[in-house]
């Protein structure tokens, strides 16, 4: 399925699809380059899809469908400070991402996914904390980063 009818398969993020990166909110777009900007399927704001249902659950930002080669992937965005003390915010965030996913949007969480941490602003997890960096990757997290490429 593509990924914007797999945004509309579900109740929660209908009418919420927006073409290329439009559902990024200000300095958020410049976190995000593409190795073929008209490959973009897609973007939903996650985080204000959510924000009725959910208001004080640990909503992912957003997520973006990428054409890679015939095949879509959808790109999973935290845009979050990259601290050590906030390892276990992103860890709480992609945990309710894999909780309600499935529920609440399971076409669209059924394409191919790549879930990437991008920093809000500099990164500072120092590499004595790497159990952290350990932590984020047995929970699929990769990052942080200082952006995202999609279709890298």
């Amino acid at each position: 399925m593509k990924f914007k009818n797999a945004v509309n398969d579900g109740d929660v993020f209908k009418g919420h699809c927006k073409d290329g990166r439009k559902a990024l909110k200000g300095s958020d777009k410049n976190l995000v380059k593409a190795v073929d900007s008209r490959r973009i399927s897609g973007s939903l704001d996650m985080d204000e899809a959510w924000r009725i249902e959910y208001p004080n659950a640990p909503r992912w930002d957003y997520c973006i469908g990428y054409d890679l080669n015939g095949g879509e992937v959808v790109y999973y965005l935290e845009v979050h400070p990259a601290e050590t003390s906030e390892v276990s915010s992103v860890i709480e965030k992609a945990r309710f991402l894999r909780k309600r996913m499935p529920l609440d949007a399971h076409s669209l969480w059924d394409i191919r996914r790549s879930l990437v941490w991008v920093a809000s602003g500099r990164i500072n997890i120092p590499p004595k904390h790497a159990r952290k960096r350990k932590q984020l990757a047995s929970e699929g997290v990769k990052g942080p980063e200082r952006f995202l490429t999609l279709g890298k």
